[in-house]
Formats: C-alpha cells, structure tokens, sequence
C-alpha cells in the first residue's frame, strides 16, 4: 500500500523482534520506492508499544506531503 501513496518522506521500518523480516521489508521498500538503504532506517519499537501490539509487528511510516499542505507544521519542520 506504500508503494501506491506514490511520493513519500522520511519513510521507516519499525519491528519487534523481527530484525531479519523488517531488513527485507526495508529492501524491497527501497527498491520500490527508488531510494538507498541507508534513506529507509529500520527501528526495534520499545516495550510501551509491544506491549500492544506483541511479538510480529512489522510496520511503515512516512510523511506524504501534499502540495496544499505547505503551511502545515509538517511541511515546515521538513523543509527548515
């Protein structure tokens, strides 16, 4: 579904316990996306929020800007 958003920002691969799955998903995000490696971060979330979603979560994250949107607090913290 993140591949259909079309131009994303700041995207992240967020697990727990699951390094090896979210490396791939981080792959073949990247390859999708266009982008290096080293663009996409891979982040192990903490114990507050494994403690809802247990063991297994694999998760992406981004900011999708739209151009109307330049005003907003997002867009300025990106763009500072």
């Amino acid at each position: 579904e993140v591949l259909q958003l079309g131009s994303v920002q700041r995207p992240l691969v967020a697990h727990t316990r699951r390094p090896e799955q979210a490396a791939r998903l981080q792959h073949d995000l990247a390859q999708g996306l266009g982008m290096d490696l080293s663009e996409l971060p891979v982040f192990e979330v903490g114990p507050g929020l494994a403690s809802h979603s247990g063991d297994g979560l694999l998760a992406v994250a981004c900011v999708r800007m739209f151009p109307e949107d330049k005003r907003s607090w997002i867009w300025r913290l990106l763009h500072a």
